[in-house]
C-alpha cells in the first residue's frame, strides 16, 4: 500500500486504518453487517417461503380447474348423475349441481 500515491486513496486507506484500530468502531461495523446479513438471508428465505406457497396454491387451483372441466364433460353423458360426477372428480356435490345450473 506504500505504493499508492493518488491523494484521494491515500487518504481513504489512512482513515481506514484509523477506523480500523478503534475497538468500538471495529464492533458496530461488525455488528451492522452481520445484522445486514441476517435480513438479507430472512428476505431471500421469505421470498423462497413465497415462490413454495404460490406453486402449492397454483397446483391446487389447476387440479381443481381440471376437476370442473372434467365435470362439464361428464354433464352429457347418460349416467351420470351428480353425485356419481361428484364422486369421480372429488368435488362437493352442491358444487357440482352449481356448476350443472351455470
Amino acid at each position: 500500500m506504500s505504493v499508492i500515491t493518488h491523494g484521494p486513496v491515500k487518504q481513504a486507506l489512512q482513515q481506514l486504518e484509523e477506523l480500523s484500530s478503534d475497538e468500538q468502531t471495529y464492533w458496530q461495523a461488525f455488528s451492522r453487517e452481520h445484522a445486514m446479513r441476517d435480513a438479507v438471508g430472512a428476505e431471500r428465505a421469505a421470498r423462497r417461503e413465497g415462490r413454495e406457497e404460490g406453486l402449492r396454491e397454483g397446483e391446487l387451483k389447476g387440479k381443481h380447474e381440471a376437476s370442473l372441466e372434467f365435470a362439464r364433460r361428464l354433464f352429457g353423458q347418460p349416467g351420470f348423475d351428480d353425485a356419481t360426477i361428484a364422486r369421480l372428480t372429488d368435488l362437493p356435490e352442491d358444487e357440482i349441481r352449481q356448476l350443472r345450473r351455470s
